[in-house]
């Protein structure tokens, strides 16, 4: 399969996107979307239909920056927002 990974957070906010696997813990989701609610970060989630997402970042979450860097992927979230940011 051929897939544009930049074109996966195309139109992320200012923070980025955080791009699921389609195994991914809802509930590791849900810890996400709290924490840029907390900080008042427009965090994207983007689920992409068809797309071997684990694959290609190797992980089932991958927050990807606006700049297309990868600044964080693994399987649970542990206020990973906050760090990856560099917000205290």
């Amino acid at each position: 399969m051929d897939v544009d990974i930049d074109a996966l957070v195309v139109g992320a906010g200012p923070v980025g996107a955080l791009v699921v696997a389609g195994g991914a813990d809802d509930a590791q989701v849900a810890l996400a979307r709290q924490e840029a609610r907390e900080l008042g970060a427009p965090l994207e989630v983007v689920r992409p239909a068809g797309v071997p997402v684990a694959e290609l970042y190797r992980a089932e979450l991958t927050l990807v920056r606006p700049d297309q860097h990868v600044a964080w992927r693994g399987a649970r979230w542990q206020n990973r927002l906050r760090r990856a940011l560099a917000w205290s």
